[in-house]
């Protein structure tokens, strides 16, 4: 909705500002949009664990971003006190090229390490070494355990889960569609038979007996008919037992780790 307003003023107003803003609004929801297609995949068994793997990563991520900024916003600070707003140091030359620098620094990429070091040397080589070796070798390997650790219990519930999914989305689709299960009010099946021209004032023995087995099978398909939505209730209360059960199975499997 933000992005259609947005793209609606730029018709009116026509400015480049607002385009622009409106061609970044549309790159970004691009790229959620393209990601909710793994929603619609979560019950298939081969691919479903994956993509619930993907869901509980990002508490691990948000967990790792927490220890993360602990040691980066002290070192960001560190570093522009000492190379931060010099014509030597290209990189850090404003408080958002630092800070992207740093970023780079974590994951190994080029910095200009050489220009620090005519700057400052000795703290060239303490700062960059300490965050190298907190940050790179530390921080990340404690990420990479994380993540391992959670995909190797969601890789073991992969059953389960992939269950409790195709459980969940045919409750979804029961919701949405309430009248498809519902067979209460439905009219029973009616046998329709061919009846035998009899006198009317000879009334004979098979047709009392037509009569009986008609009556009989009326209240057979009667019958028949409450069984089956008593059997529909039950297996849609069945179900989400077994949905509650296996995510409390899930849940304590995790805890015990």
């Amino acid at each position: 909705m933000v992005a259609f307003g947005i793209h609606v003023m730029d018709i009116f107003f026509n400015e480049n500002k607002l385009r622009v803003y409106r061609l970044r609004l549309f790159a970004i929801t691009l790229i959620f949009l393209w990601l909710r297609l793994m929603k619609h995949v979560r019950a298939f068994r081969t691919i479903g664990p994956f993509v619930i793997a993907l869901g509980k990563i990002v508490g691990d991520v948000l967990r790792f971003f927490f220890f993360y900024i602990e040691i980066f916003i002290p070192y960001a600070c560190a570093f522009w006190i000492i190379f931060g707003d010099n014509p030597e140091v290209p990189s850090m030359k404003t408080i958002p090229k630092l800070m992207y620098s740093l970023y780079r620094l974590t994951l190994v990429d080029e910095y200009e390490f050489d220009k620090m070091v005519k700057v400052d040397r000795p703290m060239a080589y303490l700062l960059c070494g300490t965050f190298l070796g907190l940050s790179a070798l530390l921080y990340v390997n404690l990420m990479i355990a994380l993540l391992a650790d959670t995909f190797q219990r969601v890789n073991e519930n992969a059953s389960a889960i992939s269950v409790m999914q195709q459980a969940s989305i045919i409750i979804q689709v029961e919701d949405i569609m309430p009248n498809l299960g519902d067979v209460s009010n439905m009219k029973p099946l009616e046998i329709h038979e061919m009846r035998k021209e009899v006198h009317p004032m000879k009334p004979s023995k098979s047709g009392k007996r037509d009569r009986r087995a008609r009556g009989k099978k009326s209240r057979t398909t009667a019958m028949d008919q409450n069984q089956l939505t008593e059997n529909l209730a039950a297996l849609r209360t069945d179900m989400k037992k077994l949905q509650d059960l296996l995510h409390q199975l899930i849940q304590c499997g995790t805890g015990s780790r």
